[in-house]
């Protein structure tokens, strides 16, 4: 008997319909944005950004998906500032 009689096809077609995100160093997105590279640095560890390490894990490159980033500063807005709620008893600056 041979073995190839017995072979079957088992590993099924697979269709993705999902696109490869364009992903960019800090410096590609500091030119492309105008942001600066702490700021990025500092909102992808904060977890704001989506992003991957590439690399060894403190010192390797950091590559933004720069589609998400896009919808972030689309839809992040800078919140007003507001007059803070003091709480009695503490101290807090006065307008003269």
């Amino acid at each position: 008997m041979s073995t190839s009689a017995f072979a079957v096809n088992c590993t099924p077609e697979i269709k993705f319909s999902c696109t490869v995100p364009r992903m960019v160093d800090l410096i590609e997105a500091h030119r492309l944005t105008g942001l600066s590279i702490p700021f990025l640095r500092h909102k992808f560890r904060a977890g704001e950004l989506v992003g991957v390490r590439c690399g060894v894990s403190n010192n390797g490159k950091i590559l933004l998906n720069f589609d998400k980033l896009v919808e972030y500063l689309n839809c992040h807005r800078e919140q007003l500032e507001s007059e803070p709620e003091y709480i009695t008893g503490q101290i807090h600056p006065v307008k003269i």
